[in-house]
């Protein structure tokens, strides 16, 4: 990632230092990353589970932990705050039909009462999903931690720094959604747009010029899908005048100034753009392997923007080195509020 990123990032998490739950503490990339994160001092992690297996797993794989992660380990078997968080889950899920007992037997699992130390204020947020699938990590936040108060639609963002810093913001784009909703209507994309671009302000400090992309720009194209981009920017920008957006619009309007000057004369974007709302799933998660497998892209995330509080989910393939930069992503969202 380009230096002012991740410097910005990191200054953002050190100045609060926020509490990070991991429920994976069995998989040596992230115990790697955990002892990085305290060197780094970018936060304050917290296992979930039991002290002597992770003890266990750190001296298997040679990793040293700091005595302050092995200190705060938290075990759900025996964790005085168990019965408290039984209570809780079983507030949150008793009209989709979940009993006490079924709720005290999921607090003993480590992503459920990661979640719920979350929800209860006990952690500022958690990095999961180099061990658990998406489904359970996406799922239990959403059961859990639940998106933000008026907030409907959770999505998925990657950051994406190309090696030409001509476009984006030095070269740096926020892309959404890439990750959790297949077939948004124009109400989701102005909900994903909104998330979106205070993200990126929350990452980089700098302001966010949003993006609705489609394959027409300004009414070049005709037909339902143009027109559910062009709605969600017009709803965008009558809910958020403060924020520079446009859309309809292509992607080389959008990330190019001559051709926005020939295609979109006028528009508030002149080729600038920075964050990237994409109209469906298929294209954002295509759009942004583009750019990081043929474009040379380096990627940070998904993050999951809209939750109450931070809960994100890693890619079962991240590296060590991946995994310490999301969780530094997460730690700086958190550290806003």
């Amino acid at each position: 990632m380009p230096n002012w990123l991740m410097e910005s990032v990191r200054a953002r998490a050190r100045r609060v230092r926020p509490t990070l739950v991991f429920p994976e503490y069995d998989d040596v990339r992230v115990l790697r990353a955990v002892s990085r994160l305290v060197r780094e001092e970018s936060a304050r992690p917290i296992f979930v589970g039991e002290r002597q297996s992770i003890r266990a797993a750190a001296k298997q794989w040679d990793v040293e932990l700091p005595a302050e992660v092995l200190d705060s380990t938290v075990d759900p078997t025996s964790d005085e705050r168990s019965e408290r968080y039984a209570e809780l889950l079983y507030e949150l899920r008793k009209e989709k039909g979940m009993t006490r007992d079924e709720a005290a037997r999921e607090v003993a699992r480590p992503i459920v009462f990661a979640a719920l130390m979350v929800r209860a204020g006990d952690a500022d947020g958690c990095v999961a999903g180099a061990v658990l699938t998406t489904a359970e990590v996406v799922g239990t936040a959403l059961r859990i931690v639940r998106p933000a108060e008026g907030v409907r639609t959770v999505s998925g963002a990657m950051v994406v720094e190309l090696p030409r810093t001509d476009v984006g913001e030095d070269g740096v784009f926020l892309a959404s959604d890439c990750a959790v909703v297949a077939n948004p209507t124009a109400e989701q994309l102005v909900e994903i747009a909104a998330s979106a671009a205070d993200a990126f302000f929350a990452l980089t400090g700098r302001t966010p010029r949003v993006a609705f992309l489609s394959y027409s720009t300004k009414g070049s194209g005709k037909g339902p899908l143009v027109e559910k981009v062009a709605s969600a920017a017009r709803e965008f920008r009558a809910a958020h005048p403060e924020i520079v957006a446009d859309g309809e619009i292509q992607m080389d309007a959008a990330v190019n100034q001559e051709v926005c000057a020939r295609k979109a004369p006028g528009s508030a974007l002149a080729g600038r753009a920075n964050v990237l709302i994409f109209p469906d799933l298929n294209a954002g998660n295509i759009g942004y392997k583009i750019m990081q497998r043929i474009g040379g892209g380096e990627a940070l995330g998904p993050l999951l923007l809209g939750l109450s509080r931070p809960m994100n989910d890693l890619s079962r393939g991240a590296t060590a080195d991946e995994i310490v930069r999301t969780a530094t992503a997460v730690a700086a969202l958190a550290a806003r509020g």
